[in-house]
């Protein structure tokens, strides 16, 4: 509640020194966001309470009873608890965080100096934390997941268990990721943004058409594999989605073959990192830039502080990794193939054991 707290307060305080129509904008986002996460809530079966808890922006706090608790509150008995607080979050990183951080962004950079108040620096930063912090709360709770480490033991475990130290430099190593590569990316796209709309959205959406491009040839298909995303319209989603986690947030989690891949996720974000600094020149060479109140230096060397911020992670993670595990962020894997390979090899099940209760989970997890 205080991040939610956070953003109302921006809100009233661009109502107070007159920019009445990001006040709108930023509540706007808010009430939207929260009615999408209460769609998607009911939309998979965790029943009406926990839609209606979703509106009041407290999911995340019923999601973690129903993880500790013998009894799960309402429908949530019907939806493994621990997937659906990894779902939660994903969804307030993805359709609330990343997209107040960069209107907030967006409004900052153009505001005068005497203008940028403390609330508008201490929401932005806070912001930026709450997302690294659940970015590595989430990963924590996925790869060390026991049950998960069985079931796809391919890409889950790069966390070590053991050693409290590597476990904590894995932590740093993803919030410096995160956060880096949060601010690098929301900068530029701020700045594109700013410059000339009609442009941002161009680029935009050449992105995306790209992305999708590249998980259809790896994949072999633009649908979905994965049981219950596979229609068109869902499928469509999917890929909106894990698009924009890619703008801002590219977890490790994301290399699970149906996301980006292994195949993808190395080079879609060396890709990012690298235009980043030509993306951020040519939306100052574009009109709408003078109303950006910081001077071409101070971007370029707030550019680099969080690329370097981003690759010292990004290290501090690998060094810190299980050596097993570094090969599952590199190579060519589809889901289909790893599927395949599971339905072989694994005799694991959440229900049951041998070779053909693995394979009955594998016919509900894909098509």
């Amino acid at each position: 509640y205080f991040d939610l707290g956070t953003t109302v307060a921006v809100g009233a305080q661009y109502f107070r020194i007159g920019n009445t129509q990001d006040g709108y904008t930023t509540l706007g986002m808010l009430v939207g966001s929260l009615t999408i996460q209460a769609l998607v809530t009911f939309a998979t079966g965790q029943g009406l309470l926990a839609a209606m808890v979703t509106l009041c922006g407290g999911k995340p706090m019923l999601d973690t009873y129903n993880v500790l608790a013998d009894q799960p509150l309402g429908a949530a008995g019907s939806v493994n608890p621990v997937r659906a607080l990894a779902l939660t979050r994903m969804q307030e990183l993805v359709l609330d965080a990343l997209p107040q951080t960069f209107h907030q962004l967006s409004v900052l950079v153009q505001l005068e100096y005497g203008e940028r108040d403390y609330l508008l620096w201490f929401s932005l930063v806070f912001s930026g934390l709450s997302i690294g912090y659940v970015a590595v709360v989430f990963e924590f709770d996925i790869d060390t997941d026991l049950n998960y480490r069985k079931l796809f033991a391919r890409i889950h475990g790069y966390i070590p268990s053991n050693s409290r130290m590597q476990k904590v430099a894995v932590a740093a190593g993803i919030m410096c990721w995160i956060m880096g590569f949060l601010a690098a990316r929301m900068l530029v796209m701020a700045v594109l943004g700013i410059g000339n709309a009609e442009m941002f959205g161009i680029w935009v959406g050449a992105e995306l058409v790209l992305f999708m491009v590249a998980r259809a040839v790896v994949e072999g298909t633009f649908r979905s594999y994965q049981a219950g995303l596979d229609s068109v319209p869902a499928s469509l989603f999917t890929n909106v989605f894990l698009y924009v986690g890619a703008l801002g947030m590219p977890l490790p989690f994301a290399r699970f073959p149906g996301a980006y891949g292994p195949t993808l996720f190395v080079p879609w974000v060396l890709c990012v990192l690298t235009l980043n600094p030509a993306m951020l020149l040519f939306g100052l060479s574009l009109e709408g830039s003078s109303r950006i109140e910081f001077t071409e230096g101070q971007l370029l060397l707030t550019l680099t502080g969080a690329t370097a911020v981003a690759l010292a992670g990004a290290a501090m993670m690998a060094a810190a990794m299980n050596p097993s595990h570094r090969r599952s962020f590199l190579g060519w894997l589809s889901l289909k193939q790893y599927v395949a390979e599971l339905w072989e090899t694994r005799t694991y099940a959440p229900v049951g054991s041998g070779i053909d209760a693995s394979r009955a989970h594998l016919l509900k997890f894909s098509r």
